[in-house]
């Protein structure tokens, strides 16, 4: 998964990209995925930036805010809590990058087929919601990575069709949720 930046934001992506590398630094990053059951993801730092900005002379951050593109409909990375309030490993990841960079955090709920070109636009400044990296989406905005992990498939209990792998899902009604990269996966599979 990577943060979305957009490809013109490149103090952002430096202040954030440093942010992060402090978060993994101190442990937080790892207790965010403790917290959620996600320690088996990727908590290498990324590569140091050449040069971080001044928080404050970041564009995006003037407004002392971070504005988060997300989705809050996939647990347990971002989802609504019965408080109708955002929660997730993605939700403590932001506001924990928020803390960092001493600004207030606003989440910008909205479909996941929206996100980049919200970002494009500047409708908001980052995304963070359990996107995949991928060619296509580095094409149109860049990433800063901090997890890796993979996709699984979800069967009725006890697996009655006995579903073992992904060429198990030939000729069968699949759901998955648009604009992911699980749809390109699906397209993929060699069903004969």
């Amino acid at each position: 998964f990577g943060i979305g930046v957009s490809k013109t934001a490149d103090d952002l992506r430096a202040v954030l990209t440093d942010a992060l590398r402090k978060l993994v630094a101190d442990q937080t990053y790892i207790n965010i995925l403790r917290t959620w059951a996600l320690h088996i993801g990727k908590t290498e730092p990324p590569p140091a930036p050449a040069t971080v900005p001044v928080v404050a002379s970041v564009t995006q951050l003037q407004d002392g805010k971070l504005h988060i593109g997300i989705e809050l409909a996939f647990p347990p990375m971002e989802s609504l809590d019965e408080l109708k309030k955002p929660a997730g490993a993605d939700v403590d990841m932001a506001l924990a990058l928020g803390k960092a960079l001493g600004v207030e955090v606003e989440f910008v709920n909205m479909p996941f087929d929206k996100l980049i070109g919200a970002v494009q636009s500047g409708q908001v400044d980052v995304v963070i919601s359990a996107m995949t990296v991928t060619p296509e989406r580095s094409a149109q905005i860049d990433f800063i990575p901090y997890m890796e992990m993979g996709s699984g498939i979800l069967v009725t209990l006890g697996n009655p069709k006995r579903i073992r792998g992904p060429k198990d899902l030939c000729g069968r009604t699949v759901a998955v949720q648009e604009g992911t990269s699980q749809v390109e996966a699906l397209a993929q599979i060699p069903c004969d």
